[in-house]
């Protein structure tokens, strides 16, 4: 079942944040079409994943937690959230 969905237009071709998330239940976000994506906290890249999708929140999100996506610039995504499968 999708929580949200809204759009992010790129401006760079460097990583954005599309997405902080701070103390909440585990989600899954998606975007399409399907671009690089990586879960940071302050400091450190805690996962990365090339298949438009990735799970984040839960006993992790103590810490802030920002979902970024890569794409090129004037690119439009669409996101997705949802509950992580399997839950």
């Amino acid at each position: 079942m999708t929580v949200i969905t809204a759009t992010h237009t790129f401006t760079s071709n460097n990583f954005e944040t599309i997405e902080t998330a701070f103390n909440i239940p585990r989600r899954r976000i998606c975007v399409f079409p399907t671009v690089p994506l990586r879960l940071r906290t302050a400091f450190f890249t805690t996962a990365n994943s090339n298949n438009g999708c990735i799970n984040y929140g839960g006993t992790a999100s103590i810490a802030v937690q920002r979902v970024q996506a890569k794409g090129f610039p004037g690119q439009t995504i669409q996101i997705e959230q949802s509950l992580p499968i399997g839950e």
